[in-house]
């Protein structure tokens, strides 16, 4: 239970999605340590664990040196309250009955969760506001991937009491029942109407791995000396329906969610190559996801061994971008950040280096092995086998997800791993093995007490820091639902008031050049005191001063701005505007051709009709000039007439 208040405290403390794989290994490790069946895997795992010691001094340092916002000191805060609390929590599952009644009543909530995220998601219902219970979980936009998960399950405990011929009794087949069911429902509920790719994948995943696991677990029985004569044919049988139930659950696995796919539009178009068929965007953001990755892989190289061995530090992650447009991959703050890569070992690799990902992977490795040994040892109860069976698929299945969805910053995702490593490394060691076993008592006050004391301050500080987090949340949720502007400049002004420095409201303020362009002009100045040289500032800053009338300063930031990006509509058409209102004709021309031939590299490079040339027309809105334009022969045609400038561009922009 003091795991589930731990791992529900931190559910409403995230503010960028909380770092859950480094809580992982302190949960694993300290889980197995004071766990009966301590194995020689400790020294492995306590190198693990000694490197996330090691990470989180390391973070500390980096935070003061990065300057990173408040946001990654109360990340430590996080961690460091989890790694004492897991401490005290690591002791719930020493007993049988705890593994049937924790980890039912686990999956029955975040079920119910998932359900209201996925209503809420979906419009059935309306949604609740900021203080949804889904809001506040962070499940309502990951419904979808958090029913993957739960659907990977679906056989489950059922299916193994079926097929091991032994029914439950009482209160362990209710659990065991909602165990399979509750979760199933809502996993493909959720999965149905949201059509989430990667819960699917997921899903079919647990699918076929729990029931390969279950086709490998000893026989259900065996035969006595004197046992009837016909007992050895009962066992055959009783093998025999359990493989053709497994291979059944296989076969129907693989149905449904070809089922799925079949009638989902998304992999339609990406199976089809349809181009702009896709509901988010068509294959042009399957292949930005790929080179996304890329990009990631060049910023963790990008430093060295620092970079390569220790990462760039915890919350790096979030802050790390990239230009959008590729190949030339460019290192800065960005809104299109690292954190679209959806890649969870990338993030590893980007926050704590080749040794965070390696001691994640070994844990990882140690915690299904033994969940999946539990699951073939014959003297467990049917229950145990069961629950380690499914523990071994999800973790797996989880770990196939995480190479195209950020699931371990997903919270209710997130917690589900925290009880899958605890149960793994608590679960009985399985009979016949050599590996030396001792025990290990903590049973001194003192380690007890400042443990305590530990806890108490964290949480406090956490709890502090939270409070304030969510209200700063709840304010950028109204802003962003906000239908009028003033409404949403007014939530951004309450987000600012508690963090001046918040780089979302002060984006968003900007993007919206704010309620006049001097406002937008003192934001961007902001900006670029939190993040300096962020190039979108320059943008909006150029726009609002155009506005403003100051057009030399507009000029200069917008200048300053391609030399980044290259090319942008907007911005050339107010350099343009502010060259022919400052009446300099030979830079507006100078400008035009410039613009063109920007246009024209742009298009060529990409190779593709990405801007749409016959259907999209450039109309630059020139102050006190009208402007034509139309297309011919796949090239931009464009009269403007402007006084002291009556040229047209013929099709051959290099002689502009």
């Amino acid at each position: 239970m003091v795991l589930l208040v731990s791992g529900t405290i931190t559910w409403q403390l995230e503010t960028l999605k909380n770092l859950g794989y480094f809580t992982l290994i302190s949960v694993a490790f300290f889980a197995f340590l004071l766990s009966p069946g301590f194995r020689k895997e400790g020294i492995v795992l306590g190198a693990s664990f000694f490197w996330y010691v090691v990470f989180l001094c390391l973070s500390l340092v980096s935070l003061i040196w990065a300057r990173l916002t408040y946001e990654s000191s109360l990340y430590l805060a996080i961690h460091f309250a989890n790694l004492v609390l897991l401490l005290l929590a690591a002791n719930v599952f020493r007993q049988e009955k705890d593994l049937v009644l924790v980890l039912p009543s686990l999956t029955v909530v975040l079920s119910i969760l998932s359900f209201i995220g996925f209503l809420e998601r979906c419009r059935i219902v309306e949604p609740y506001g900021a203080y949804s219970p889904s809001r506040i979980i962070s499940t309502m936009g990951n419904a979808g991937y958090l029913g993957g998960i739960l659907a990977a399950l679906i056989p489950a405990a059922c299916a193994f009491a079926l097929v091991s011929g032994k029914k439950g009794k009482g209160l362990r087949l209710f659990f065991t029942t909602i165990l399979a069911w509750v979760p199933a429902a809502a996993g493909v509920v959720a999965l149905f109407f949201t059509g989430a790719r990667g819960g699917m994948i997921t899903a079919a995943a647990g699918l076929v791995i729990f029931s390969i696991l279950l086709l490998g677990v000893s026989s259900p029985g065996s035969t006595k000396a004197n046992a009837p004569p016909n007992a050895a044919n009962q066992v055959r049988k009783a093998q025999a329906s359990r493989r053709f139930i497994l291979l059944s659950i296989i076969v129907l696995s693989f149905v449904v969610f070809a089922g799925f796919i079949a009638f989902n539009p998304a992999f339609r178009a990406l199976i089809r190559s349809e181009p702009g068929s896709m509901p988010t965007g068509g294959t042009s953001i399957f292949n930005n996801r790929l080179g996304a990755w890329r990009a990631a892989i060049l910023i963790w190289l990008s430093e060295g061994p620092r970079s390569i061995l220790v990462g760039r530090g915890m919350g790096s992650y979030y802050v790390l971008g990239f230009s959008y447009f590729p190949p030339d991959y460019l290192l800065e703050a960005s809104t299109f950040s690292f954190k679209h890569a959806h890649n969870e070992y990338l993030q590893l690799l980007a926050e704590g280096g080749i040794f965070s990902l390696v001691s994640w992977l070994v844990l990882v490795f140690f915690s299904s092995r033994r969940a999946v040994g539990a699951a073939r040892n014959p003297e467990l109860s049917i229950t145990a086998r069961a629950l380690a069976a499914a523990v071994a698929a999800g973790s797996i299945s989880m770990l196939i997800q995480n190479l195209s969805d950020p699931l371990l910053r997903t919270s209710s995702a997130q917690v589900l791993y925290y009880f899958f490593t605890c149960i793994s490394f608590a679960l009985p060691l399985p009979a016949g093995s050599k590996i030396k076993v001792r025990e290990l008592h903590v049973s001194t006050k003192i380690p007890k007490a400042f443990a305590g004391i530990t806890v108490v301050l964290l949480l406090c500080f956490s709890l502090f820091q939270g409070y304030k987090s969510f209200q700063v949340d709840t304010a950028l949720l109204d802003a962003f639902s906000s239908e009028s502007m003033d409404a949403a400049l007014d939530s951004f002004d309450k987000v600012l008031e508690r963090d001046p420095d918040n780089i979302h409201a002060l984006y968003e303020k900007l993007s919206r050049l704010s309620r006049s362009p001097q406002e937008a002009i003192t934001t961007a100045e902001r900006i670029e005191k939190v993040i300096p040289g962020f190039r979108q500032t320059a943008l909006f800053k150029g726009m609002a001063e155009s506005l403003a009338g100051r057009y030399k300063e507009a000029s200069v930031s917008l200048r300053r701005y391609l030399s980044q990006e290259s090319f942008n509509n907007a911005a050339w058409a107010h350099i343009i505007t502010c060259e022919v209102m400052l009446a300099d004709t030979d830079s507006a021309a100078a400008s035009l051709g410039d613009f063109f031939r920007a246009r024209h590299s742009l298009v060529m490079r990409w190779k593709e009709d990405y801007f749409n040339l016959e259907e999209r027309e450039l109309r630059l809105g020139l102050s006190g000039s009208s402007s034509r334009s139309y297309s011919e022969d796949g090239f931009l045609v464009a009269e403007l007439n402007i006084p002291h400038l009556n040229r047209v561009a013929t099709r051959n922009p290099s002689s502009l």
